[in-house]
Order: structure tokens, then sequence, then C-alpha cells
């Protein structure tokens, strides 16, 4: 049974445009679709509890020695010990925000 879960699985990698037959079950794909899974259904209630906390990183000019302004900076507090880096969130959130404009 796990093992024809795991082959479908595999096959649903495959992007349709590509006309392969076959493909490889590999354990890290399948723990970054978990990942990703669940970074998704976190995001509403990451919302709603402000999770997400900006920080303001300065721009220095270090010929005049002053600060001309600030870059923005997001991390996602998932619990008191541990923050998710953009990295890891923004492109799931961006794949979301497009799957929504087709809709």
């Amino acid at each position: 049974s796990s093992l024809i879960d795991n082959a479908k699985f595999a096959r649903s990698t495959i992007p349709f445009i590509n006309k392969s037959q076959y493909a490889f079950y590999e354990e890290k794909i399948l723990k970054n679709y978990i990942e990703q899974n669940e970074i998704e259904n976190r995001m509403e209630s990451a919302l709603d509890n402000n999770e997400f906390k900006v920080y303001l990183q300065p721009k220095f000019n270090t010929r005049t020695k002053t600060v001309y302004g600030a870059e923005a900076l997001i991390r996602w507090h998932i619990s008191k010990d541990e923050i998710l880096l953009p990295g890891k969130f923004i492109p799931i959130f961006e794949k979301i925000k497009n799957a929504m404009k087709i809709i």
C-alpha cells in the first residue's frame, strides 16, 4: 500500500506539460511537499495571531556616514524559539497568490 502511494505521489510531481511516463520517488520531495502544505495550512492563523514581524534594516551611506533609509524584512515567529525565514514561506505564498489569480 505504501509503495503504491509513493508511486502515485512520484507520478503527481511530473508537470502535465512534461509528457514523461515515469518518475522516481524521493523522500526529500515528499518531505518538502508536506512542509509546504503545513505552511499553507498555518498561513491564515499566523496572520490572525500576529506571528509575522517586520524588522527595519537601516541603509547606511558610507561616504556621508548617514542612514538614508531602511529595508523592511519579515520573519514568521512560529513559536517562542522558532523563526521561519522568508525564503521558506514567501515562494509558497506567491504560488498561492498566482493560483488565486487564475481562479
